[in-house]
C-alpha cells in the first residue's frame, strides 16, 4: 500500500519541475557594438550630389547627380556601398565599395570589391552630435605613401536620420587640408 502512494507523491512532485525546465527558455544574449547604429543608419538607397573638384581648375567645383544603394554585406561583416554616378565625360558610371568598421569604431577599411587590398583608415571621432542624438559623426584618416608624395585623406562621414553627408579632403606633406569631392544624399528608401 505505501508503494503506489510513494510513486504517486514521486510523480506529482517530479511532474512540475519537469513541465517547469520545459517552459522555461534560456534568455538568448545579444550584444550590440558602436557600430550596429552606424550600420543601420546607411543601409537604404539614397539619391543626391556628388561636388568634386574641377581637374583644370582647382578652385572650381562641379557638382553631378549620384545614387547610392547601401546593402549589408554578411560575408565580410560590412556595408556594400554601389554609387552610381556620371563622370567628367558625362558617362553613367557605377563603382561597388565595400566598408568594413570595427566593433569599438576605432579602425576602418574601405576599398573597392575588386580591390587586391582595402585601404586601412584610423577612426578619429566616433561619436554623435549632442547626447542622445540621432546624428552620428565618423573621422577617418589615413595615410598615403608608396610612389606618390606623403598625404593624409580625411573622410568625414555625417549620418542625420534621412541623409547622409560624406567629404573627403587631401592635405599634402606641410600645407593645409584641400576639398576633394562631397557627397549630399537623401534617403529615398
Amino acid at each position: 500500500m505505501q508503494l503506489p502512494t510513494f510513486r504517486m507523491l514521486a510523480l506529482l512532485t517530479l511532474v512540475p519541475v519537469g513541465v517547469f525546465a520545459v517552459a522555461y527558455v534560456q534568455p538568448r544574449a545579444t550584444t550590440t557594438t558602436q557600430r550596429d547604429p552606424v550600420y543601420a543608419g546607411m543601409v537604404g538607397r539614397w539619391e543626391g550630389t556628388v561636388e568634386v573638384r574641377d581637374d583644370c581648375v582647382a578652385s572650381r567645383r562641379r557638382k553631378r547627380p549620384t545614387v547610392v544603394r547601401v546593402t549589408p554585406e554578411p560575408e565580410s561583416d560590412g556595408l556594400a556601398l554601389h554609387v552610381t554616378t556620371r563622370d567628367s565625360a558625362d558617362k553613367v558610371t557605377t563603382e561597388t565599395d565595400l566598408l568594413l568598421l570595427d566593433d569599438s569604431l576605432t579602425a576602418a577599411q574601405f576599398g573597392g570589391m575588386g580591390d587586391t587590398e582595402m585601404r586601412h583608415y584610423d577612426v578619429r571621432v566616433a561619436d554623435s552630435l549632442t547626447a542622445n542624438s540621432p546624428m552620428r559623426v565618423l573621422v577617418l584618416e589615413r595615410e598615403r605613401g608608396g610612389d606618390d608624395m606623403p598625404a593624409t585623406i580625411r573622410e568625414t562621414v555625417t549620418i542625420a536620420p534621412g541623409e547622409i553627408r560624406i567629404v573627403q579632403e587631401l592635405r599634402m606633406y606641410g600645407q593645409e587640408f584641400e576639398f576633394q569631392r562631397e557627397y549630399v544624399l537623401r534617403r529615398i528608401g
